[in-house]
């Protein structure tokens, strides 16, 4: 018998009935769930209307069938922070999850710049951006830091299940083979032209992302969305926190919190004023869009 988490009944418990504890029991099948990597490929539509071929063995692939999307708020955020014409940069792109929401919204006039470095993931992501019928995204085979050249890059075993992605950085957990990637900067990619945004996950490796994007804050001061993740930091004040702020951002942490009455998943920010003790999805805007996200409807 199939667990629930494979199961046709996953995607009717994560989507139709939006509460807390199908929710949970169908991340708790899924991390007893095994599958074979490549051989669980379907078809995904997301909520928002996004189009992937996704992979089950992946736990983020396996939210977009089972829930209708992943880290759904961020939809909700884009499109509080994005306008069409706008330019965005999506440094660790993965599959393009966020690429495709963001070059939907930026519209024909727009563009947006995915910098993924695994190669076999950058393979994925051109193929969702052409099944969404995208003109407007330029997809990068490269990581990003703080100075062009070439990085390792470690990647897990495909046949671990639940696996992590690919990691510029060495950890015990990952057992997998290495390869030799390019290094691009942001400063590089953009070229001076204006940015709207840039949104950062690069497992540990945000600083490095942040101090090669120095001239484009500088000169456009984008909205930033980046991934803290302390426990990969060798030291904690490497952070990007305090550079930001330092330089008239306001940071906020991004979250997604719950509707008493509905039980829909909805965007929460809450304001920090000195990074937080533990890891999360932050934000980084000026002034003037703060303004903009406070008088959002609540």
């Amino acid at each position: 018998m199939p667990s629930i988490a494979k199961s046709r009944l996953a995607p009717v418990l994560g989507q139709r009935v939006p509460l807390r504890g199908p929710a949970r029991i169908l991340f708790s099948s899924y991390a007893r769930t095994s599958y074979r990597p490549e051989e669980s490929v379907t078809r995904v539509t997301t909520a928002v209307g996004d189009t992937f071929d996704a992979d089950l063995p992946s736990r983020l692939e396996w939210q977009l069938w089972a829930f209708g999307g992943y880290q759904k708020h961020f939809a909700e955020l884009f499109g509080y922070l994005v306008r069409p014409g706008d330019r965005c940069v999506d440094v660790g792109a993965n599959i393009g999850v966020h690429t495709v929401r963001l070059a939907r919204l930026v519209g024909a006039d727009g563009e947006v710049i995915a910098i993924e470095p695994d190669p076999d993931v950058v393979q994925r992501t051109n193929r969702n951006v052409a099944l969404n019928r995208l003109a407007n995204v330029r997809v990068i085979s490269a990581a990003a830091s703080e100075r062009p050249g070439e990085m390792r890059l470690y990647r897990p075993s495909p046949w671990d299940t639940n696996r992590a992605r690919a990691s510029l950085l060495h950890h015990p957990y990952l057992t997998g083979a290495h390869t030799t990637v390019p290094v691009v900067t942001v400063d590089s990619v953009c070229a001076g032209v204006p940015v709207a945004l840039i949104k950062i996950d690069g497992a540990g490796h945000e600083p490095a992302v942040v101090c090669g994007a120095a001239d484009t804050i500088a000169g456009h001061s984008p909205s930033i969305v980046f991934r803290f993740e302390p426990m990969l930091l060798a030291d904690g004040a490497q952070t990007p926190f305090s550079w930001l702020a330092e330089r008239g951002y306001t940071l906020f942490r991004v979250r997604a919190a719950r509707h008493g009455i509905t039980g829909r998943m909805r965007l929460a920010l809450d304001r920090l004023h000195e990074p937080p003790v533990e890891g999360g999805d932050l934000l980084a805007v000026t002034p003037q869009v703060a303004a903009r996200l406070h008088a959002r409807p609540a």
